[in-house]
């Protein structure tokens, strides 16, 4: 096929020349992971593949959209749709239609959900209805504020507060430190403070807050259990929360109803995916003593872990970046590596298959074609990443320091 030819001499020209390049997989059911060209949507000539098992690059096939708004600086996924925000400050859409304001340019930063968008300009915030009825034909402005261009704040903060994607759209925040980075929750927000110390609030009903008890939290908390710990990012999923030490630790915590937290599921166990079989549960049967070990694990099975717990990975590896899904997560590496566990039944997990699995396993397509992972973002149901070949990496490597915590 000359056009599947052509896309994969691009994506070796591309990587060959050292440029960072995007994958995505998992839950695709409105074209949110393959664009297919051009500014619109677009789910109307799009024939639909709802589950992607395995990575697979998001292709700039239509080359006056990519060559005019430049490659992908990030993409910010809700459930139904993807913005895509590129190196030029312009934005690509992919996924369900709905009004969208195309001819924007300058944005530096975005945040989405399935009705409003909150963008980011160097003097400016905006957030857009987005929202398709049959009264509106087209996006409406409901809400702005002003930035002094010399005030530096990672969105969504911003002065004296930081904004949500629905009404009333700023939020009040009071700290006696300032904050470094704020991530936002299903319910629930957790923040990194400039003394590296974590913060939450909002709903504590799953145990997402970290503060050992089930209760919701107005305002925001620091996280006792941290205490002492010099943390340097955080993530929050749906009801999960997980922070990351200046060691390259994880720590995780919140419902670990479909393993998310890499612990074991009791859900994952009684009710096996048709035609799967767990990760865990395979290891188990096909070692010695496998009997043994399965009752062991059957004896800590956690639904919730209200308080940080640290979670080690295979080989011991330290953790540079982390992301968290609805019911999944995802973390990369200092070497390059990409693992992810949880929730699995749209591929998110990019195994190959639909399983969800409550340990966390690498994600072998990138170090099978030599690709070096730099971040990811998950999506609710899907995951993207962000990598780089390794030969080229390797040329260059950058400091610990640098790679693992100045993305």
């Amino acid at each position: 096929d000359l056009f599947l030819t052509w896309v994969l001499v691009t994506v070796v020209f591309v990587m060959g020349c050292g440029m960072k390049f995007w994958f995505g997989f998992g839950y695709n059911g409105f074209a949110q992971i393959q664009h297919t060209g051009g500014t619109e949507s677009p789910i109307k000539n799009f024939v639909s593949r709802k589950k992607i098992r395995i990575p697979e690059s998001i292709h700039r096939d239509d080359n006056v959209v990519w060559k005019e708004f430049g490659s992908i600086r990030k993409p910010v996924p809700s459930w139904s749709d993807t913005v895509f925000l590129t190196d030029s400050g312009r934005l690509i859409p992919s996924g369900f239609p709905r009004h969208f304001p195309c001819q924007i340019q300058g944005c530096r930063d975005l945040h989405a959900s399935e009705n409003f968008l909150l963008l980011q300009f160097q003097d400016r915030v905006e957030c857009w209805d987005t929202r398709p009825t049959a009264e509106r034909k087209k996006e409406t402005l409901v809400w702005q504020c002003e930035l002094a261009e010399d005030e530096q704040y990672v969105f969504p903060l911003v002065p004296k507060g930081y904004l949500i994607p629905r009404p009333p759209f700023f939020k009040m925040l009071t700290l006696e430190n300032k904050a470094l980075k704020l991530v936002l929750g299903t319910e629930h927000a957790m923040m990194l403070s400039c003394v590296k110390t974590v913060y939450s609030w909002g709903s504590g009903r799953h145990g997402q807050l970290g503060h050992s008890v089930l209760a919701d939290e107005t305002g925001p908390r620091i996280v006792e259990a941290l205490q002492g710990l010099v943390m340097v990012d955080v993530a929050a999923g749906g009801w999960h929360s997980v922070s990351i030490s200046d060691g390259g630790d994880i720590y995780i915590w919140g419902w670990n109803e479909s393993g998310q937290l890499g612990f074991p599921s009791k859900t994952l166990c009684e009710k096996p995916e048709p035609g799967h079989t767990s990760d865990s549960a395979h290891k188990e049967s096909s070692s010695p003593g496998g009997s043994a070990q399965q009752n062991n694990r059957a004896e800590m099975f956690i639904s919730i872990q209200a308080f940080p717990a640290l979670l080690d990975l295979p080989k011991m590896s330290e953790v540079s970046k982390v992301s968290c899904g609805s019911r999944h997560t995802a973390a990369v590496t200092c070497d390059g590596d990409l693992y992810t566990w949880g929730w699995g039944a749209y591929g998110q997990l990019g195994h190959g298959d639909t399983t969800s699995c409550d340990e966390p396993r690498i994600v072998q397509y990138f170090s099978e074609h030599s690709l070096f992972v730099l971040d990811v973002v998950c999506g609710p149901w899907n995951t993207f990443v962000c990598v780089i070949d390794k030969q080229v990496q390797s040329q260059s490597v950058p400091s610990k320091t640098e790679h693992s915590f100045n993305a």
